[in-house]
């Protein structure tokens, strides 16, 4: 299989993970949500949106050092992606940096 071929594969593997992730999400299931998205972002590294669906999903599981770094590759990667602005202010807020919160 040639590269183009694979990414194209890749990719579509990887919205299908998510989906399931938020399928699991959706079903209380974190544990497998995060599992499906983490192995989502693995097959598709550079898309912005599986990064910062990690985060919330991260976030939602109590792992707010963890979600915090997928919201800032989200946004490295996508620097107009509100979503992942939204997300670590969310954090930095519950960690007491009001000011960081805000200047997101």
């Amino acid at each position: 299989m040639n590269a183009k071929k694979k990414r194209t594969k890749d990719r579509r593997r990887a919205r299908k993970l998510a989906e399931q992730a938020w399928n699991a999400a959706n079903d209380g299931n974190y544990d497998l949500a995060v599992k499906n998205i983490r192995r989502a972002v693995a097959l598709d590294a550079g898309n912005p949106l599986l990064w910062s669906d990690q985060g919330v999903l991260l976030k939602q599981l109590g792992d707010d050092p963890e979600a915090g770094d997928s919201f800032q590759t989200a946004i490295t990667l996508a620097p107009n992606l509100a979503e992942a602005y939204a997300g670590l202010a969310e954090i930095r807020v519950r960690q007491g940096m009001t000011r960081k919160a805000v200047a997101l």
